[in-house]
């Protein structure tokens, strides 16, 4: 039953592509999450700033700690 719903959303609700920190900035934003929030999962603040910045990219290990974290496919963050 869950695989025909996930192929008929695929089908016709399909979701747009994002960089992956504006999919990291739309979740901080929806939960209402600070930077400092995300510093067990990303690093320094920093770090942080330059990801939802677009001007650092998200490692792969940051995208599993961030899938983990948010329920989201890791894919969506690399």
């Amino acid at each position: 039953m869950s695989s025909l719903i996930k192929s008929i959303e695929e089908e016709n609700y399909p979701l747009p592509c994002s960089p992956p920190n504006q999919v990291f900035k739309t979740l901080m934003e929806d939960r209402r999450l600070k930077q400092k929030d995300q510093l067990p999962i990303v690093g320094s603040s920093g770090i942080v700033s330059e990801v939802v910045n677009g001007e650092r990219s998200i490692t792969k290990v940051q995208a599993k700690k961030l899938s983990t974290f948010s329920h989201v496919s890791a894919e969506v963050f690399i």
